[in-house]
């Protein structure tokens, strides 16, 4: 595995979505991350456990995503101890442009794992980096948790 494409594929997925990280809240960040209480404490692992993910925003609501909470609560508290309200964007931005990053250096892992040449899984990674299904992904801070199903599911690939 060469650790120069891990670099470039990580540096693309980055570089690509950079200016994000001035952005406001977009989408259900605006109601999620000001109005779920879950997201004040990261150490609260019973409320992040046994929560919803919209918590007491929509009543009805059925989604259960632990880790998201968790990592937006991270955030939160980052921002916190920055001196920044927890609810500033930047913090958030900068995770996802990670778990993006992240992402797209699992994929090249998996792709050589599954025996494919590092040339064409570097190419393939480079692909899933700049697509731009993943502009809502890495936009809104509260859809990291599909960065976070790749990220998990591509390292047991890549480990089985």
């Amino acid at each position: 595995m060469n650790r120069l494409h891990i670099l470039i594929v990580a540096l693309v997925a980055i570089g690509l979505y950079a200016g994000i990280i001035t952005h406001r809240h977009v989408m259900d960040d605006q109601a999620i991350i000001p109005h779920q209480p879950a997201l004040r404490n990261p150490t609260d692992i019973r409320a992040i456990l046994l929560g919803r993910y919209w918590g007491p925003i929509l009543p009805q609501d059925t989604l259960y995503r632990p880790l998201t909470i968790w990592t937006l609560a991270v955030d939160y508290r980052l921002n916190e101890e920055l001196g920044l309200p927890g609810t500033d964007p930047a913090s958030y931005r900068i995770t996802s442009l990670l778990l993006h990053a992240v992402t797209s250096t699992m994929l090249y892992v998996f792709a050589v794992r599954l025996g494919l040449a590092e040339i064409p899984a570097l190419i393939a990674a480079l692909l899933f980096a700049v697509h731009p299904i993943h502009t809502e992904v890495v936009n809104a801070a509260v859809n990291r948790s599909e960065s976070l199903s790749q990220i998990l599911g591509l390292a047991y690939l890549a480990l089985h």
